[in-house]
């Protein structure tokens, strides 16, 4: 029994010894790590399994599978240079791995080595395969490009550099552009053929960046300006209008009427339907010509009166005032006029003006006598003199009288020639 014993335990002995020789020797990979064994019976690549690594025949470098995120940046002096000559900072992240194949895992592991495990390490190696590819399709494309096709800067860097990292068994699986700007106006060397290009293009789109910013901002303010002017305008207008709508009321009221005769180009009238109203003057006498307001002056009062017009309008005098009677052509009756003015000289248009402010009618008014019968407001041009009269109304109505005809040629008979008009 003892004798069998023995060889047994021995057997077994020596089953557990091989058992924990193979455990010891034998290697397996993972997931995210292959590995490469070199040596007796030749180069075995491990990618899913594992196989006996002997001490002394064998060797082996692990090749880690997982993607690694490679970070590169380039501005300042070594910044890219794009195909309009100007100079882009960037920044990207390329994901990278090992392509998961026998030859690849290899091809790693010969050229590499264990950098495959550290990102760092692998970056520093490859780096430059990634900066040639950036600088090498930012040469194709215009700054302003690089920033609208930023999908096709990143898909076109992708396909330069991919194709030269599988030399090391490597497989490029995306690229994201992270920093993408202009660089600093101080790193453009005048003296560099490129940059002194890109300056003056620089130059050149800044100014004119400036002038259309400054056209804006001008068109805005003109705009602007014209808005306020029409708003100012129109509320003028308003305010205007209803100025004169109260003025024509209370002309009505008053029995107050507006006059405008021009003698700068022969002689023009121009009544307001309350000035009408007053002399007894149908709507269409509204522009009556110079013979027919002469015609109803009172014959007795035409050519003194006409006289002092012309007279006041030679001189300087900045005080007109006069007092004749009219004839109303609608009923016959005589009525009293009295014209009181200020005139204002002016000498900006080529003709002098005057006017009359609305105080000065209402002093006039209060001072009227009885024997006044109307006030009208009136303007009179001579080239000279563009005159605002207020005339005055009370309640009293003188006698009728006659008239007769002044010419007006008689009229200004006492006018200098340079003073007598068309």
């Amino acid at each position: 029994m003892w004798e069998l014993a023995v060889p047994v335990a021995i057997g077994v002995l020596v089953v557990l010894v091989i058992g924990l020789l193979l455990a010891k020797l034998y290697r397996r990979s993972t997931r995210d790590e292959a590995y490469v064994r070199t040596g007796l019976g030749g180069q075995k690549v491990v990618l899913d399994g594992g196989s006996l690594v002997l001490p002394v025949f064998h060797s082996t470098a692990a090749v880690n599978l997982k993607t690694l995120r490679l970070e590169v940046a380039r501005g300042g002096p070594d910044s890219l240079i794009t195909k309009d000559r100007m100079r882009v900072d960037i920044g990207a992240e390329f994901y990278v791995r090992v392509k998961p194949d026998a030859s690849s895992i290899a091809l790693a592991a010969q050229t590499l080595g264990s950098r495959t495990n550290n990102a760092g390490e692998l970056r520093e190696l490859i780096e430059a395969k990634f900066v040639d590819g950036l600088r090498s399709v930012a040469a194709t494309m215009n700054l302003e490009e690089l920033q609208e096709q930023r999908a096709t800067f990143v898909k076109s860097v992708q396909d330069a550099v991919g194709a030269d990292i599988q030399n090391n068994g490597l497989e490029l699986e995306s690229v994201s552009l992270t920093r993408l700007d202009q660089s600093d106006i101080k790193h453009f060397n005048p003296s560099n053929f490129f940059d002194a290009h890109g300056l003056t293009t620089l130059t050149k789109i800044t100014r004119e960046r400036e002038q259309e910013r400054n056209q804006i901002v001008r068109t805005t303010e003109v705009n602007i300006a014209q808005q306020d002017l029409v708003a100012r305008q129109t509320t003028l207008t308003i305010e205007s209008t209803k100025r004169e709508a109260e003025l024509a009321r209370i002309q009505r009221i008053a029995g107050v009427g507006g006059l405008e005769i021009d003698f700068r180009d022969g002689v023009r009238n121009r009544r307001s339907p309350e000035y009408l109203l007053v002399h007894g003057l149908p709507p269409e006498a509204a522009n009556e010509t110079y013979e027919e307001w002469v015609s109803r002056i009172h014959p007795d009062d035409r050519e003194r009166t006409v006289q002092h017009l012309f007279g006041i309008l030679k001189s300087g005098n900045e005080d007109y005032s006069a007092e004749y009677r009219i004839v109303r052509p609608n009923d016959g009756t005589t009525r009293w006029i009295r014209v009181v003015a200020k005139i204002e000289r002016d000498r900006s248009d080529g003709g002098d003006r005057a006017r009359q402010a609305d105080h000065g009618a209402r002093a006039a008014l209060a001072e009227s006598s009885q024997r006044i019968v109307e006030m009208t407001i009136g303007v009179i041009r001579d080239g000279r003199d563009l005159v605002f009269l207020r005339w005055i109304r009370s309640d009293v109505s003188l006698g009728e009288t006659d008239g007769a005809d002044v010419e007006r040629d008689e009229l200004l008979r006492g006018l200098s020639p340079s003073d007598q008009l068309g």
